[in-house]
């Protein structure tokens, strides 16, 4: 069970999309997980597009997610190699 989904009888097809769209996989190391040719809300918008999201929407979900962990649009506009350890790991 998880995020009241009963995985164990579910088809290995319903398993799958479960992961894409509810699972993330991150990295011991951020810095290495993230992509350093993007400013770190773009990284984040991409991954909601890469699963349906509008460009749009996209953007502004992205930026409700960082500034969830506390990160505000300065932090979104720099590179992963910019943000210290602390903000890596958000």
């Amino acid at each position: 069970m998880a995020f009241g989904t009963r995985l164990h009888d579910a088809s290995p097809r319903a398993v799958a999309r479960f992961r894409a769209e509810t699972v993330a996989v991150m990295g011991q190391h951020p810095a290495q997980t993230l992509p350093d040719v993007l400013p770190v809300g773009d990284a984040v918008a991409r991954r909601l597009r890469l699963r349906g999201a509008g460009r749009r929407f996209a953007r502004r979900r992205a930026a409700e997610l960082l500034a969830g962990v506390g990160l505000d649009g300065r932090a979104a506009a720099r590179r992963p190699r910019e943000l210290s350890g602390g903000q890596q790991q958000r």
